[in-house]
């Protein structure tokens, strides 16, 4: 099962400290078939994606470019996978300053000696994909990270030195250097329950109003990279439903099968509808389904609706049965 994809800074949580976070949008430092990364350019600067669930075994993948992996002086974090009610470190994957990925938990105090070391540094200007899947346990505990589809590095044992905590509900991505200069994007997250070294990430945007357009605004307000809180769609009543036509599937994934189609928003609620539910209108039908995990803020936050099969046949999805449905948002009192 998919319980959410990302690849846009309007649907994280971004902190610039003494850095920039912004958008990426030169296509060979993005993950193939997507049109956005989120940029962070300097030491210190970050994002969070808060999971719509907490788990304790998963698979997370995502790309990252980095215009220099070593020839720093210092080490740093690539990334973080966080844990608990204060989103707590849990385990990072460091970069050294020669541009080896290393391996590291999490002890309450501190992140201790490296676990596993990739021995292989990464050539600079380079995007790689990584896949990451974790199971915590006290004895029986997995975690193996694979750069490009092959295992970089593992460990097993015990994976989870702090009691309080059952799983994992975040990531937090990192530049690891320490200069504006260096510039890290991050794009096309998955989260997942099975293997996702298979797995591409399409992004598509909407290309035009659908049938049902009770929303206000047009699809150009939802359409752009980045983020435009100025140029939204709005609903002020409860069940109003705004459905869009979307981009066409890439014809270099002709050949693949669907594992599942997913709709983010970054979105807030005001005195009116307080949540929103997705839309997948399928011939003359609208089959709605809920958010994952996650309300809706008074401030603006990213937020995913996951339909892992066509809710008009309970199969999966076909291809063609993607290409003719149009997507969308339904408003919930």
């Amino acid at each position: 099962m998919i319980y959410g994809v990302w690849t846009s800074v309007a649907e994280t949580i971004f902190e610039a400290v003494d850095a920039e976070v912004g958008t990426q949008t030169t296509t060979a430092r993005l993950a193939p078939y997507v049109n956005e990364a989120v940029n962070i350019n300097g030491d210190g600067g970050n994002f969070i994606i808060e999971w719509p669930v907490t788990l304790s075994e998963f698979w997370y993948a995502f790309d990252v470019f980095a215009t220099t992996w070593d020839g720093a002086a210092t080490a740093g974090n690539l990334f973080y996978l966080l844990g608990g009610a204060f989103k707590e470190p849990i385990m990072a994957v460091n970069n050294t300053a020669s541009g080896i990925p290393t391996l590291y938990l999490f002890d309450g105090s501190s992140f201790g000696s490296s676990i596993a070391t990739s021995g292989v540094s990464i050539p600079n200007d380079t995007r790689i994909r990584l896949d990451i899947h974790v199971k915590m346990h006290d004895t029986l505990g997995v975690i193996e990270v694979y750069k490009d589809q092959e295992l970089m590095m593992s460990f097993s044992g015990d994976t989870n030195l702090m009691s309080h905590i059952t799983g994992v509900g975040a990531a937090r991505h990192f530049n690891p250097r320490s200069a504006s200069t260096y510039t890290y994007a991050h794009s096309g997250m998955i989260l997942a329950d099975e293997d996702t070294r298979g797995m591409i990430l399409h992004e598509a945007v909407a290309t035009a109003a659908g049938a049902t357009s009770s929303w206000t605004g047009s699809y150009t307000g939802i359409a752009e990279t980045g983020i435009d809180d100025t140029d939204i769609i709005s609903s002020n009543a409860a069940n109003q439903v705004g459905t869009f036509v979307m981009e066409d599937v890439h014809a270099d994934l002709a050949y693949y099968e669907p594992v599942a189609v997913v709709l983010t928003a970054r979105a807030q609620r005001g005195s009116g509808p307080q949540t929103i539910q997705g839309v997948a209108r399928i011939g003359s039908t609208d089959y709605t389904q809920a958010l994952e995990g996650t309300i809706i803020n008074l401030t603006y936050s990213g937020h995913c609706v996951v339909f892992d099969e066509s809710p008009a046949t309970t199969d999966p999805w076909t291809l063609s049965e993607i290409a003719a449905a149009e997507f969308g948002l339904k408003s919930i009192a």
